[in-house]
């Protein structure tokens, strides 16, 4: 029987209008670079630590940046049409104090029907890749591990030997692989 778990007093949840202290505070909680904004009027409205850390930019400064001037790509006129249809994920450069842009993976979405409020959240490019690139290399380990695992089906010895050496190579931990050969219905090591 499942037990329902209780939720305690949250004193925002009462509220019909969230306060942007509250606002503030969830977006806080985002570990990406995080931001509210106004579309309607192309502004940023809140931005969390992170998004400071990464712009260099402090959160009044960002609230006072146009969407122009901190992601030229999210202006109203480079606006993707895409993103009236559900959330967006693109490559975009933000801007930072120093007057660089650094490339960031943007997921935008916008949090009213009319489109008015939208949720930006950035990471630079770099980690978007490695993220990208460690879950390609997740994705061929299991496939190597499987390929070996399907080795003890094989009938074939030699085909058997040469799958399981070629995965062992590209395994991160090479595998200490011990051959049995005996034929079928021999007893196995020391004859038992």
């Amino acid at each position: 029987m499942k037990k329902s778990f209780p939720i305690r007093d949250v004193p925002f949840l009462r509220q019909r209008q969230p306060s942007l202290a509250d606002i503030q505070g969830l977006i806080d909680l985002q570990a990406q670079a995080a931001f509210l904004v106004d579309f309607q009027h192309q502004r940023v409205l809140l931005a969390n630590a992170r998004a400071t850390e990464l712009t260099a930019f402090t959160r009044n400064e960002l609230a006072q940046k146009s969407l122009k001037d901190l992601l030229p790509a999210l202006s109203s006129e480079n606006l993707p049409p895409e993103l009236a249809r559900g959330p967006l994920s693109l490559f975009a450069n933000l801007a930072t104090r120093h007057g660089t842009s650094l490339e960031v993976f943007v997921n935008l979405s916008r949090l009213d029907p009319q489109g008015n409020w939208g949720w930006i959240s950035v990471e630079p490019a770099t980690v978007h890749y490695q993220q990208q690139a460690d879950i390609e290399r997740l994705k061929q380990r299991e496939a190597d591990l499987l390929a070996l695992a399907l080795t003890f089906q094989e009938s074939d010895t030699n085909l058997a030997v040469q799958t399981t050496l070629e995965v062992a190579q590209r395994l991160p931990v090479r595998p200490c692989i011990a051959f049995s050969c005996f034929p079928p219905g021999a007893q196995g090591w020391g004859g038992r």
